[in-house]
């Protein structure tokens, strides 16, 4: 764009960013966005919220500038840069039968029915990966779209739920629902910045990767310290 050229030959901070993003990123890209204005306020944003295979064609399509997921598609010419760790929590009503248990088994989940994301989204994949490794076969009551439909069912009762700890803070706070001491868990997945290859960075994508990279992880652990004893040592 002619004003993202200007701005790089004058040396000012300008520009405008279409930025595509998981629904599990969106409390913590809300909080980046918050300071990175305030530092960059010649940049603005426009945020938009896929499921998985809405990410892919972001990037297939070029229709936006950066893409935040969680699982790198091997098959696409793609630069990455990884800039914090998502761990998948287990999470119950807060009067189930394990909600007091400590070192769960992962084979004493097999007792028990789990909501689910649907099948292709990341967290999914994730699932399956890590209990397909340790040979344990989960039982399946439901499939829901979205995280916010996850939640209200393991509130609800309808089973237990995984989940990223990135999602959980108000429902935490208020109650709602109850991370499970599970053995080997969290499952620690990463966060991605990415764009094609071919992509053509202008000063605002490069300021914004740089931002990202180094300030994340920072931002989320000053404003959620409650959560940090979750997360493996």
């Amino acid at each position: 764009m002619l004003e993202e050229t200007l701005a790089k030959l004058s040396g000012a901070e300008k520009g405008h960013l279409k930025l595509a993003v998981p629904e599990t990123a969106i409390q913590f890209v809300t909080l980046l966005l918050a300071q990175f204005c305030q530092l960059h306020p010649g940049i603005s944003f426009h945020l938009e919220n896929h499921n998985r295979a809405g990410l892919l064609n972001c990037i297939k399509e070029n229709s936006c500038d950066l893409v935040i997921m969680g699982q790198t598609p091997a098959e696409m010419d793609l630069v990455f840069q990884t800039f914090m760790k998502n761990p998948l929590v287990i999470i119950a009503p807060p009067d189930h039968a394990l909600s007091q248990v400590q070192n769960i088994s992962l084979q004493k989940l097999m007792q028990n029915e789990f909501v689910v994301r649907e099948f292709g989204s990341g967290t999914r994949i994730a699932m399956q990966r890590f209990f397909a490794k340790h040979e344990v076969q989960l039982k399946t009551s439901m499939e829901m779209p979205n995280n916010v439909a996850i939640k209200q069912a393991v509130a609800a009762g309808l089973g237990l739920g995984i989940i990223s700890l990135h999602t959980l803070q108000q429902e935490l706070a208020l109650k709602q629902v109850k991370i499970l001491q599970v053995e080997k868990m969290p499952i620690m997945r990463t966060w991605y910045i990415v764009h094609h290859k071919q992509k053509i960075l202008s000063p605002a994508m490069l300021i914004f990767i740089s931002f990202v990279a180094q300030n994340t992880q920072k931002i989320w652990c000053n404003k959620y310290p409650e959560l940090l004893h979750y997360l493996p040592a």
